[in-house]
């Protein structure tokens, strides 16, 4: 049974891209040398838009499945997804307004 998410008003999922910057130590130990404020993710599902609060007006979303964007660590809700395997995928739901900057748009 597959499920179906959909994010509604201005939410998006988001699937984190994993980065590492790994560097060796002179006896052979791997550290993470840079405390990462952002993360690049791959957005999975969007909303449809959000009404404008001071006047009403609908205000559709810009972003699109499979754009690549750039968001801060600390926002969003992480929730598990899984997978038709099986498997639990970590994801986020944030705002859209939590998206610091598009990095790549999936083309049409």
């Amino acid at each position: 049974m597959s499920i179906n998410y959909s994010p509604l008003e201005d939410r998006i999922i988001v699937l984190p891209i994993k980065e590492t910057e790994e560097q060796k130590t002179k006896s052979g130990i791997v550290t993470d040398m840079k405390k990462k404020e952002t993360m690049k993710a791959e957005v999975i599902a969007v909303g449809q838009g959000r009404y404008a609060p001071e006047n009403g007006v609908f205000i559709p979303t810009v972003l699109g499945k499979g754009d690549i964007v750039l968001t801060g660590v600390n926002v969003g809700l992480e929730i598990d997804i899984p997978t038709e395997d099986g498997d639990l995928v970590t994801h986020k739901i944030l705002r859209e307004g939590d998206i610091l900057c598009l990095i790549s748009k999936k083309e049409q």
